[in-house]
C-alpha cells in the first residue's frame, strides 16, 4: 500500500493539530471573522480626539468623515456630530465610549442617503423627551441609507415615540445590516421603540435589517415595541 503520510509530514501534522488545541475556540472565530475594512479615500476629514469630535460637530453635511483614534468623552460632554448627513462615516473599527447625549443622537440627527459604518459605541447615556432618537442616528428622511457593522453596548437610551438603539425612524429606505446591540443595554420610551430600529413609516418597505444580533441583556420598555422591527 502506497503511503500517504511520511514520518516526517505526520509529526508535522500531528503537531499543528495540537497547537490548534491550544488555542481557546473564541480566538479562532475571531480570526475567522475579521472584517477588511474598506478603504478611506484621500482627503477625508479626520476625528482623532473627543475635543475635535465636538469641534467639528454641526459643521460637516457630506463627504467622507474618519475614525483615527478611540474616542473618550469621561471629561468632556458630547455633542451630536453630524445635524444632516449625506456622506460617508467611516468609524474604522475604532471605539467612542462614556458619551453622555443629551440629543437625538450621538453621530447623526438625520441621515440623507449617508452611510455610518465600523464603529463600536461603548457605555454610554441618551436622554432626551424628544422621538426619533437612537444612539447611532436619529433617523434616515432619505432613501439609500446605510448603517452597517455597528455595535452598541452596554448603553442607556431614554427618548420618546419612534426610537430605537441603532436608528430611531426610518422613513425611507434604508438597509442595516452586521450591528450587534449587547452588554446590559435598555431603551425605555413612550412607544413605538425597539432595539434595531424603533419605527418604520411610509410602509416596511422601506427598511432591510439583515444579520443583525441582538444579546440576551438588552431590554425593550416601551408602550408599544413591535418584534417587526427587532425588540
Amino acid at each position: 500500500m502506497k503511503k500517504i503520510f511520511s514520518k516526517k509530514t505526520l509529526s508535522a501534522f500531528l503537531a499543528a493539530i495540537m497547537v490548534l488545541a491550544m488555542i481557546p475556540m473564541g480566538m479562532i472565530s475571531a480570526v475567522a471573522e475579521t472584517r477588511t475594512l474598506p478603504t478611506v479615500p484621500d482627503g477625508a476629514t479626520v476625528i482623532d480626539s473627543a475635543a475635535k469630535w465636538n469641534e467639528l460637530a454641526g459643521t460637516i453635511t457630506s463627504g467622507n468623515v474618519v475614525l483615527t483614534a478611540d474616542i473618550d468623552f469621561s471629561d468632556v460632554t458630547s455633542k451630536t456630530l453630524f445635524a444632516e448627513f449625506s456622506g460617508v462615516f467611516y468609524g474604522n473599527g475604532k471605539t467612542i465610549k462614556n458619551a453622555t447625549i443629551e440629543a437625538k443622537a450621538l453621530i447623526a440627527t438625520d441621515l440623507k442617503g449617508g452611510t455610518i459604518q465600523d464603529v463600536t459605541i461603548d457605555n454610554c447615556v441618551l436622554e432626551t423627551t424628544e422621538g426619533s432618537s437612537a444612539i447611532i442616528a436619529g433617523a434616515s428622511s432619505t432613501s439609500a441609507t446605510t448603517i452597517s457593522y455597528c455595535t452598541v453596548s452596554d448603553c442607556t437610551v431614554t427618548a420618546g415615540a419612534q426610537s430605537g438603539i441603532i436608528l430611531g425612524a426610518a422613513n425611507k429606505s434604508t438597509t442595516i445590516s452586521n450591528c450587534t446591540v449587547t452588554g446590559t443595554t435598555t431603551i425605555t420610551g413612550m412607544g413605538a421603540n425597539a432595539a434595531i430600529v424603533g419605527k418604520v413609516n411610509n410602509g416596511c418597505y422601506t427598511l432591510k435589517i439583515t444579520d443583525c444580533t441582538i444579546g440576551e441583556n438588552v431590554t425593550v420598555a416601551s408602550e408599544d415595541c413591535s418584534n417587526d422591527y427587532a425588540c
